[in-house]
Parts: structure tokens; C-alpha cells; sequence
């Protein structure tokens, strides 16, 4: 059997669960044990992704609302924060949210790449059973469903990191099989991942010679070197742009801080911490501190002050104030844009060129892409 009919087959064995609603988790007493569980997106599935998650659990209730908090951690995040989390902060204060198998960046890349909403996101049982048998039937069904190869589970060999220590001819094995399968399934799932996250530097990959082409692991991982120059390149050209938007605060401060101190005195507004992030966002062209990526930066200031009748009034007269005076602001705030422009081009370029990339969303979104009812914005 090829590997486009293997893949059929899982999809279709997938499909026929999912057309079981007695195997859906919702929230009875019957769900309240041990088993085997599929996390699933439900949604028109392509020819190269199951969106599939294989897990044990005590509870699968339990288990399929921590699933759900995952998921909402990423939504909740502004883009360009949810990347300063891999790119710019130390690793290990997020290392408890991005546990080496990615599971929750998977899938919810899949979910906004694919226009999902919470309501997509569901969990099925495909074994009760007890828990001293929990951990076989476990890895017998993620290896039935390859769903490490064709979903979001990671490979044997690094799911079980302790076996090199405490058992090296099994972890020898997972590293054979993975290769094998690897070979096989590179252009399925998200296995080009797995492999680069698995084998983080090429020349030391065991399976270099039969893998890197097809992995195109060359352009995806940076030697150390590379990573940590073009890192540099993009802190210095951050420290540019930071410069540049110290000298031009002044000129932005003398020009429009009278006018905007009227129009907050008109509105009965007592707030010398808002007068300054008005100004910040002239000077950004609305790039606000909620999302500086954001492209409808008009918009900010009305966003920003619609929180009742009094403060949604200011920001409309704000933003009108704002277009009146755009030539003006535009002058000013040019060599801050060129500075930042600049050190935007940089930094996608490095994320670009990291394995990371592979599980960051293709789709342009803003914070709460996946339309959660109880999502309050905070």
C-alpha cells in the first residue's frame, strides 16, 4: 500500500467515528472515566492533514476542557505576542505552555488556516478502558491512526526524550521507525516539523542523507551562527527604530499635545496616560499597543475609547482630528515608519527561516481568531 492510500484509509476510519455521535464527549457522568480519546477539528478535511489529536485520560471530560484551555491561550493572543513568546523571550518562561509536542500550536494553526471556530474543535472516545492499560493502548492507537505523521501528535523519539537515558535500544527503535515513517510521510501533517524539531541540528541528524532534501531541511534550520546573526540584525534594527521614535516624540508632543489636552478637557477626560498613547498612536500611525500589526490603525482610537458614551465620543472626535491633520502627522512620523518598516522586513525574514514557522497560522488574523463566545477581550 502507497502512502497516499494509507493515508485514505486512516481518513476514512476517522470519518466513520465521527459518524458515531455516541462516542461524542459532552459533559454526562458517562464521560466522567478512563479511556482512549480522539481530539478532532470538524471541518472539511484536505489530502494532506488529519486534524487528529490520540490521548489518554482519566477523565474525558476533564481532559477535553484542558484541551479547550490550551487552545484559548493562543487565541487569546495578539500575533505578533504569541511569536515574541518563541523568537524574543527566554524559552523557559513559556516552556510550560509549549510542551514539546506542540499539540495546542498545531492545532490551532489548522483551526484559523482553515477558518475554524470553537465550536470545529470536539473530542470523541475511541476505547473505554482501565487505566493500568492506558499507556499501551495509547501508543497502539497513535500508531494505528498515524496520527503522529498525518496530525498533530510528535514522533516516538521525542515524546519519550527519557528512553535515551533509561532505555537506549528501545529509544534506538523509535529512532529507526521514526526515520522510516518520516521517509515516507514528510509531506503529510505536520511531520516536517516533527523532524526538524526532533533533529534540531542537520548535521548531527542520523538520517541526514536519506532526509534533508526532502525535508528542505538546509533553508528551514539555521546553524547557531546564522540564528544568532540575524538575531542581532533585528535587535539593532529595533534599537533604530526605538531611537527614531525618541527624537521624532518631541516634534509629535509640540505639535498635537494642546489640542489633544482640549479635546479630553471638552469631554470632562482626566487622563494624562491616555493623552500620551494618543500621541503614540499619531506617531505610529495607530500602530496600537494592543497589536502593532494591526491594519486597520484608523480604527484604534475609536476602539480604544469605546467603552461608554463620554469616551466613545472623544475617540470619534480623536480620530476625526487625526484625519484633519494627516499630511502633518505623516511628516513627522516618517522616519519612525521607515525605521520600523525596516525592522519588520528583518524579523519575518528570521521567523520565516525557523522550523517554527511551520506551525505559526499562514492566515492574517487578530487576537481571537477562532470566535470564542467567552472570549472578553482582556
Amino acid at each position: 500500500m502507497n502512502t497516499e492510500q494509507r493515508f485514505r484509509e486512516v481518513k476514512t476510519k476517522v470519518l466513520q467515528l465521527i459518524k458515531d455521535e455516541t462516542r461524542h464527549v459532552t459533559f454526562s457522568k458517562t464521560f466522567r472515566t478512563s479511556g482512549i480519546y480522539m481530539l478532532y477539528v470538524n471541518c472539511e478535511y484536505d489530502d494532506h492533514v488529519l486534524p487528529i489529536y490520540i490521548g489518554q485520560t482519566k477523565d474525558f471530560v476533564k481532559r477535553f476542557q484542558a484541551h479547550i484551555r490550551d487552545i484559548r491561550k493562543l487565541n487569546d493572543l495578539a500575533p505578533y505576542i504569541y511569536h515574541n513568546k518563541f523568537f524574543w523571550s527566554a524559552w523557559s518562561n513559556y516552556s510550560k505552555d509549549f510542551e514539546g509536542k506542540f499539540k495546542q500550536c498545531k492545532v490551532f494553526q489548522y483551526m484559523v488556516d482553515h477558518h475554524c471556530t470553537f465550536d470545529d474543535l470536539r473530542m470523541l472516545v475511541i476505547e473505554f478502558c482501565n487505566e493500568e492499560l492506558l499507556k499501551d493502548k495509547e501508543h497502539y492507537y497513535i500508531n494505528d491512526f498515524l496520527s503522529a505523521y498525518f496530525g498533530f501528535n510528535q514522533i516516538d523519539s521525542i515524546s519519550n526524550p527519557y528512553l535515551y537515558n533509561e532505555n537506549r535500544e528501545k529509544y534506538n527503535q523509535y529512532i529507526q521507525k521514526d526515520g522510516i515513517r518520516l521517509n515516507l510521510y514528510m509531506d503529510y501533517g505536520y511531520s516536517k516539523f516533527n523532524y526538524l524539531q526532533g533533529y534540531r541540528s542537520v548535521e548531527n541528524n542520523p538520517y541526514r542523507e536519506s532526509m534533508e532534501e526532502r525535508a528542505n531541511a538546509s533553508k528551514l534550520m539555521l546553524t547557531s551562527e546564522e540564528r544568532e546573526r540575524k538575531k542581532q540584525d533585528c535587535l539593532k534594527a529595533h534599537e533604530e527604530y526605538s531611537l527614531a521614535l525618541e527624537q521624532q516624540t518631541p516634534l509629535m508632543h509640540n505639535a498635537f499635545a494642546s489640542d489633544i489636552h482640549d479635546i479630553f478637557v471638552t469631554y470632562k477626560l482626566k487622563s494624562q496616560r491616555r493623552e500620551n498613547e494618543v500621541l503614540f498612536a499619531f506617531l505610529n500611525h495607530h500602530r496600537s499597543q494592543i497589536d502593532p500589526y494591526a491594519s486597520d490603525k484608523i480604527d484604534y482610537l475609536e476602539y480604544y475609547f469605546n467603552r461608554d458614551r463620554k469616551t466613545k465620543e472623544c475617540g470619534q472626535k480623536l480620530t476625526e482630528y487625526f484625519r484633519l491633520h494627516a499630511e502633518k502627522i505623516e511628516e513627522i512620523s516618517a522616519p519612525v515608519m521607515k525605521n520600523f518598516n525596516a525592522y519588520v522586513i528583518l524579523r519575518e525574514q528570521f521567523i520565516s527561516n525557523s522550523r517554527f514557522s511551520l506551525i505559526f497560522p499562514q492566515y492574517p488574523y487578530i487576537k481571537n481568531p477562532l470566535k470564542d463566545a467567552k472570549y472578553s477581550g482582556s
